[in-house]
C-alpha cells in the first residue's frame, strides 16, 4: 500500500482503469443479451471505481478525476423494489455522466420484466442517455418498445459520430424510418435482434466487423446478402436469415471475402442460395452454420465447389435440413482437414458417412477425412451400432498408454446423436472404456435439453451457471 501511495497520480489511473475493464469476447456473447458484461456493472460499492474511493482520499481524488472510469453504464436488470432502482439508476447515470467529462460512453440497458414498470425514472434516466448520443461508444438496450422509442431520435438522426457497438432487441412496432450507415463511420459491431429496423447501406463501403441480425420480421434477400459481401470488406462474422430469393440478374464470376470468418445463414422457405455459393470465395472461413427450409432437392452440391475454391481453415461445419447425399457431405469433409465441429442436423448419418469418419492409417494418414475431429453431432441416425463403435473407437485415445502428447486422429471428445442410437452401444465395454476416460455421449432428442449420458446409464442435465444478480 506504501508502495502505491507514491505512484504517480497518471499511472495510479491507468492501473485503476485496469481494475474496471475486461474486454469483450463479441464473437463468444453473440446472445447473452440479458446479462451485462462485467465492463458495465455500475453502482457496486465492492467494484472499482466506487470502491477505489473507499480506500483512501488520495485513491477517492485519483479515482473521480479519471473519466474513463466513469464511462460505463449499466441502467436497469432489476428483479426487485424497482421504483427505489430506478430513481438510483437515474441518480447514478448523471454522476457517470458528469464524471466521465466528454470520455466516450459505452451504456448496458436491460429492463425485460412486464409486471413491474420502472415509470418515470427510466424515461428520464433514457433520455439522460440520449442526450449524450455524440459521445455513445457502445449501446446495447433491452428495452420494451415505449422505452426504445426515447433512443431512436439519435438512432436515426445521426448523432452517432462516436459509436462502435450497437446491440438491441426491438419489438415490432419501433420505427420504419431507415438507419443510415454513413451517420455511424466507427461502427464496428452491430447486433439487431428482433424487429430490426431498416438499415440504410449507401452506394459507400462500409468498415463494419460484425454483423448478427436475428429477426422473423425482416426480410432479407439473396441480394442484400451479395451487397453485404460487397459493401462490408472487413466483415469477420456475419448473420443474416434470407426469406427471399432475389438476386441481380447479372452475378459476378467470382465473389470473394478476404476476410469472413463466421458465416451463419438461416434460410426460410424454399430458398437456393446455389448461384452465390456456385460464386463464393471465403479464404478465411473457420465456421459455417446454414439451415434451409424445405428446399424441394434430393442434393444441394454448391458447397462442395466453395470449398473447393477456398480452401478455408474451416473448424467448425454446422448443417441442418440440408438437403445432401453422402456422397456429396463426404466429398466436403475432403476439403476441410482442420475441423474440429461437425454436426449434421437432419442429414440422414448412414452407415457410409461413419465409415469416411473412422480413421485407418493402412492407407497412409492423408487418407483419413477430419483428424482433427472433437465434436460430432447428427439428428437424424440411419446408421448400425458396429458403424458407429468402430467410428468412435478409430478416434478416441486409449488411456491404458499413458501419454500427454496429441496423436494423430485421436481429438474425438463429444459425440451428439438420438438416444436410440446410444441405447445398445453403451453397454459395449470398449465404449465405456471411452467414457471412463472423458469421451460424452449426448442425447440430441429435439425439444430436450441437451443431457450427458453416464457411465450407468442414467443421464444427468448438466448444471447451468447461476445467473450473476445486479447489485445495488
Amino acid at each position: 500500500m506504501a508502495t502505491m501511495q507514491t505512484l504517480p497520480s497518471e499511472l495510479l489511473s491507468e492501473i485503476f482503469w485496469h481494475s474496471l475493464h475486461h474486454r469483450i469476447d463479441f464473437h463468444a456473447e453473440l446472445h447473452l443479451e440479458l446479462q451485462a458484461p462485467d465492463d458495465f456493472m455500475t453502482r457496486t460499492v465492492i467494484r472499482a471505481p466506487l470502491l477505489l474511493g473507499r480506500v483512501c482520499s488520495r485513491w477517492r481524488t485519483v479515482s473521480i478525476s479519471t473519466p474513463k472510469l466513469w464511462s460505463y453504464i449499466a441502467i436497469g436488470g432489476h428483479n426487485s423494489n424497482m421504483s427505489e432502482n430506478y430513481r438510483k439508476d437515474m441518480e447514478a447515470t448523471q454522476v457517470w455522466i458528469n464524471r466521465s467529462g466528454t470520455y466516450p460512453l459505452s451504456f448496458h440497458i436491460h429492463h425485460f420484466t412486464l409486471i413491474h414498470q420502472p415509470g418515470m425514472a427510466l424515461r428520464q434516466t433514457l433520455h439522460s442517455v440520449g442526450s449524450q448520443s455524440w459521445r455513445w461508444k457502445s449501446l446495447r438496450a433491452f428495452i420494451p418498445i415505449d422505452f426504445m422509442k426515447i433512443l431512436r431520435a439519435p438512432l436515426m438522426e445521426g448523432n452517432i459520430a462516436n459509436l462502435e457497438d450497437l446491440h438491441c432487441h426491438l419489438e415490432p412496432g419501433f420505427d420504419s424510418k431507415p438507419f443510415a450507415l454513413s451517420s455511424a463511420p466507427r461502427l464496428k459491431r452491430l447486433y439487431v435482434h428482433g424487429e430490426p429496423f431498416h438499415i440504410e447501406l449507401g452506394d459507400q463501403i462500409h468498415h463494419i466487423e460484425l454483423i448478427d441480425i436475428q429477426s422473423i420480421y425482416r426480410k432479407f434477400s439473396l441480394g442484400e446478402l451479395l451487397r453485404y459481401l460487397n459493401q462490408f470488406p472487413s466483415l469477420t462474422t456475419l448473420a443474416l436469415p434470407i426469406h427471399e430469393s432475389f438476386l441481380p440478374h447479372e452475378l459476378p464470376t467470382r465473389i470473394e471475402h478476404l476476410n469472413l470468418r463466421f458465416l451463419t445463414l438461416q434460410l426460410h422457405h424454399p430458398i437456393d442460395p446455389g448461384p452465390l455459393f456456385d460464386r463464393l470465395v471465403l479464404p478465411s472461413l473457420t465456421s459455417l452454420m446454414m439451415s434451409m427450409e424445405g428446399l424441394p432437392k434430393s442434393d444441394w452440391p454448391h458447397l462442395v465447389p466453395m470449398l473447393k475454391r477456398s480452401c478455408p481453415p474451416l473448424h467448425s461445419l454446422y448443417l441442418f435440413d440440408i438437403p445432401i447425399t453422402e456422397g456429396t457431405l463426404i466429398e466436403c469433409l475432403s476439403y476441410t482437414p482442420h475441423l474440429i465441429e461437425l454436426d449434421v442436423g437432419f442429414i440422414e448419418c448412414s452407415d457410409t458417412i461413419l465409415a469416411s469418419l473412422t480413421i485407418d492409417n493402412a492407407h497412409g494418414r492423408h487418407s483419413n477425412l477430419c483428424p482433427h475431429l472433437q465434436r460430432f453431432g447428427t439428428i437424424s441416425a440411419s446408421f448400425s451400432e458396429i458403424a458407429f463403435k468402430n467410428m468412435i473407437l478409430s478416434r478416441c485415445l486409449d488411456h491404458a498408454s499413458p501419454t500427454t502428447d496429441t496423436i494423430y486422429g485421436k481429438s474425438l471428445k463429444i459425440v451428439n446423436c438420438p438416444s436410440y442410437g446410444l441405447e445398445g452401444i453403451l453397454l459395449d465395454p470398449d465404449i465405456r472404456r471411452c467414457i471412463r476416460n472423458g469421451l460424452k455421449l449426448v442425447k440430441s432428442e429435439m425439444g430436450e435439453e441437451w443431457e450427458e449420458v453416464e457411465e450407468d446409464g442414467y443421464s444427468n442435465e448438466e448444471d447451468g451457471d447461476e445467473d450473476e444478480e445486479w447489485e445495488g
